[in-house]
């Protein structure tokens, strides 16, 4: 996905949600990998659907869901804003792991977040920090697992990944 940066960066700097095509592309990496793999899959005894499932190796199965929350940070490298809430997105994300927390302990379960853009800096926005710990309730581990600079228009942002377990459900 490296090769694509100049379109994310273009994508992020609209603020434009990419999530079915990020999906198509993880497919594909994904597929070299496992050879079982579906996307769109539905949850037991559910009628929703979850982004990624997968078999592993060793056997267990995975099931990942893919969010994007695009923020109304970095407003120098954007031309437009966020029409829709930062707060309605964490609601999704909560909604999601909720979701992924009934599936049996035996499953492996993550979401896989992707937030921009973000200043291009260390500097962490306060704001972000209490939304982050909002998901933190609800998700059992976040950790960072990368960041992707973009750039358009001479303007640099970028892009934090994370990843989030939720909790096992209370019985």
């Amino acid at each position: 996905m490296c090769a694509n940066i100049p379109l994310l960066s273009r994508l992020a700097s609209e603020r434009k949600r990419f999530e079915d095509w990020l999906q198509l592309e993880m497919l594909k990496i994904l597929m070299q990998e496992y050879p079982r793999i579906e996307i769109e899959k539905g949850f037991p005894s559910s009628h929703e659907r979850c982004d990624f499932w997968l078999m592993e190796h060793n056997g267990p199965q995975s099931w990942v869901e893919l969010k994007l929350c695009v923020t109304n940070y970095c407003s120098q490298y954007c031309e437009t804003s966020s029409a829709r809430p930062i707060t309605n997105q964490i609601s999704d994300i909560e909604r999601d792991l909720v979701k992924l927390q009934r599936l049996p302990e035996a499953h492996a379960r993550n979401v896989l977040l992707i937030v921009y853009p973000f200043p291009d800096s260390d500097e962490v926005q306060p704001q972000w920090l209490s939304h982050l710990a909002r998901l933190k309730a609800t998700a059992g581990e976040v950790s960072e697992a990368f960041t992707v600079r973009l750039e358009h228009n001479a303007k640099f942002a970028k892009a934090v990944a994370y990843s989030l377990s939720p909790k096992h459900a209370e019985a």
